[in-house]
């Protein structure tokens, strides 16, 4: 006897022998599938950037570090830059001072990033006197280390002011120069786009007005011919009569079938 008709759940009973009398239970069975894993909640171990080990960072000397490193492997940077870069240096080898003698310098680097073509027009003066004043309180402490150590560090010390200043003047040249290259550059863009506009305006002007277009040769009103204007054997056909389509219940009488008959059958 076959199986494949019977159903796949208890069938109806008619009697003690039909179906066997067999019993339905729950499966015992589980699926590997089923079985929970991953029970334990995984944490970072030693050396993976536990809560300990970034509390005890020091992230902004950390940043600090980069930064100078960045900037020292890029030759070709602006004094603005360069001037980041000392005031980098003095927040490393001095931790936690407050740099009140770069602020001027930062805010320029600041309004810089947010736009490229930042006027550096006043902003100048105050980097100087940032300048000055870090030249002024480095040269105070030079000068009270010197009543210890002698005139041999007196001279040392002025030596390096004076290598500050020339330093300092390089770099405003330099921010001077930047800006007078950035005024002209300006300048010829602005003049290149207001004779792109003018020029543009002028050729608009020119196709609206046919009369315009005419005299500069630039438009031609004439019709243009069809390609088969001068064939041999156009329209030929134009004269002859039109066969009219008519239905016809009928396959061996039928329009088709006779000129399928003329074609082939003669």
């Amino acid at each position: 006897m076959t199986s494949a008709a019977r159903p796949t759940w208890a069938p109806a009973k008619g009697s003690e022998d039909q179906g066997g009398s067999k019993m339905f239970g729950p499966r015992m069975g589980v699926s590997s599938k089923d079985l929970p894993s991953n029970k334990v909640l995984k944490t970072r171990a030693e050396g993976q950037d536990d809560a300990v080990e970034v509390a005890n960072r020091d992230l902004k000397r950390e940043l600090l570090e980069r930064e100078t490193k960045h900037y020292k492997n890029k030759p070709d940077l602006l004094a603005a830059k360069q001037l980041k870069i000392q005031a980098l240096e003095h927040t490393i080898e001095v931790p936690g001072r407050v740099d009140d003698e770069f602020g001027a310098t930062r805010e320029l680097l600041a309004a810089r990033e947010q736009d490229e073509d930042f006027d550096f027009d006043g902003e100048d003066a105050k980097a100087a006197a940032g300048g000055r004043r870090w030249a002024e309180e480095e040269g105070g402490a030079s000068a009270a280390g010197a009543a210890v150590d002698g005139s041999e560090s007196e001279s040392d010390d002025s030596d390096d002011s004076d290598d500050d200043d020339d330093d300092e003047a390089a770099l405003l040249a330099e921010l001077e120069k930047i800006k007078r290259e950035r005024a002209e550059e300006r300048e010829r863009k602005q003049r290149e786009d207001e004779s792109e506009a003018l020029e543009s305006r002028r050729e608009e002007v020119m196709r609206g007005n046919p009369l315009l277009a005419a005299e500069g040769g630039g438009g031609d009103f004439n019709v243009a011919r069809r390609w088969d204007d001068d064939v041999v054997f156009r329209n030929q056909t134009r004269n002859e009569p039109k066969r009219q389509k008519r239905f016809i219940n009928d396959t061996i009488r039928s329009d088709f079938h006779r000129r399928f008959l003329d074609k082939y059958m003669k």
